[in-house]
């Protein structure tokens, strides 16, 4: 008797539990971040996007689409003299939380997939400090990666019940 995977693309919806999944399920493809990580930078108008992104414009307006949908973006109309009415793509709050993942992803890349030259980098507002991202407890306590570990939602939910 064989077996056959059976494999899809399709995401699995908002009932999935796994937060994990649901996030994937939007930002799931490098053109999602790189959007984001641009709009992060100052970047509002699809021009600029596609300039400085070089991606097709039927790919931007899909992915623009889908990040207004999933609430990381919203639209807000203008018009140049003499030009029809566009849009600027704002980053929500949402989208502004994306911060953490897009700085945890470049730390990451920094110590694991360096690149010559200067990356850009997360700098703090006030003062200028260097940024790092880092797992903290309810106390606020900076936790070792070591000390960390991804657990169903179950057996978190008997750890802590034996606190």
């Amino acid at each position: 008797m064989t077996h056959e995977a059976v494999t899809t693309d399709e995401p699995d919806g908002p009932n999935e539990v796994c937060s994990i999944q649901r996030s994937l399920d939007v930002l799931g493809q490098k053109w999602a971040f790189l959007i984001v990580r641009n709009a992060l930078r100052g970047t509002t108008k699809f021009s600029d996007f596609r300039r400085e992104l070089g991606i097709p414009t039927d790919m931007l307006s899909a992915r623009l689409a889908a990040l207004v949908d999933a609430g990381i973006f919203e639209r807000e109309s203008y018009r140049e003299t003499g030009s029809r009415t566009r849009y600027a793509y704002l980053l929500t709050r949402r989208g502004q939380e994306l911060k953490v993942v897009l700085a945890a992803l470049q730390q990451w890349g920094e110590a694991n997939r360096p690149a010559p030259g200067v990356p850009a980098t997360y700098i703090q507002e006030r003062g200028g400090g260097n940024v790092h991202v880092v797992m903290v407890n309810d106390k606020e306590d900076v936790l070792h990666i070591d000390d960390v570990r991804l657990v169903s939602a179950e057996l978190a939910q008997r750890i802590r019940s034996t606190r």
